[in-house]
């Protein structure tokens, strides 16, 4: 009978490993359809993509994740967007195996990261092109607090604010708020696809007042549109995400930001409109 016991438990042991997939010196676990790791759930990554330079994406609604289905296949259908953002890495086009796109917490910030191989690592010798999408738990309303290390920045355009104009409106005493913002504008892109990093504060007394965002979405023909930005204190709380649309032409930019509808009461709306040019 005591021999019968171990050599069930000896099964539920060998079944528990087997469950394990290990890629590396990482632990992952297989559950529900997602890879859970560490401190993210990935929802895909892999070896090959179609995305034949370093890039990233973000997505923190369902017309943006759609367009990220779009350069990855087998996501899951929906996301629970109120409680969650999608960070996607692309590492490019590589001359061998080895090279892995991590996405992970470093302190109370998001790293997303592209690592070759170790010297004594044996790699295949074919051309790779990495990725790695994960779910980042994050409340709708929250910054995501994403670093980008500089592989992924190389191929990206900066723009100095040149003008910027912003202002709110709401709350229960009818607070109309105006000012005046300053700084730069980072953009990435891939075909038909953008992804901008905000780095804006407000002018002289509302210098306080800040905008350091990421988002993504289209940009054909030279035309950009982010379908959702969070206001940051750009806007007092509560506020809806901005709606973004601009062009990008000539080694200029502009770019105009309009309220997402929203049913808060008492809230607060904001909206803008800025020119930059390009510095490097």
């Amino acid at each position: 009978m005591i021999k019968t016991f171990k050599l069930f438990g000896l099964i539920l042991l060998i079944f528990a490993i087997s469950s394990i997939l290990v890629f590396g010196q990482k632990t992952y676990l297989q559950s529900n359809g997602l890879i859970f790791r560490e401190d993210f759930k990935v929802l895909a990554t892999g070896n090959y993509s179609n995305i034949e330079t370093p890039y990233i994406f973000v997505a923190r609604d369902k017309k943006t994740y759609y367009q990220l289905q779009n350069l990855v296949e087998g996501l899951p259908k929906d996301i629970d967007f109120k409680k969650n953002a999608v960070v996607a890495g692309f590492g490019g086009e590589r001359s061998s195996g080895g090279w892995t796109v991590d996405i992970r917490k470093k302190s109370a910030r998001v790293l997303v990261d592209l690592k070759s191989p170790g010297k004594d690592t044996m790699t295949t010798q074919a051309i790779t092109t990495p990725f790695k999408v994960s779910l980042i738990p994050l409340n709708e309303g929250e910054e995501l607090p994403l670093d980008i290390t500089a592989s992924y920045l190389k191929n990206s355009k900066t723009f100095q604010v040149k003008k910027g104009d912003f202002e709110y409106t709401g709350g229960i005493a009818g607070i109309r708020k105006k000012f005046n913002a300053v700084g730069t504008i980072q953009i990435i892109t891939f075909g038909d696809y953008v992804t901008v990093l905000f780095d804006l504060k407000g002018k002289g007394t509302e210098q306080n007042r800040k905008l350091a965002e990421i988002a993504s979405g289209t940009l054909k023909n030279g035309n950009i549109l982010l379908s959702r930005l969070d206001a940051g204190s750009f806007v007092e709380n509560p506020n809806p995400p901005f709606m973004v649309k601009g062009i990008m032409k000539d080694k200029q930019l502009s770019l105009n930001f309009e309220p997402l509808s929203s049913n808060i009461a008492d809230g607060f709306r904001g909206k803008g409109n800025l020119t930059a040019s390009l510095i490097k």
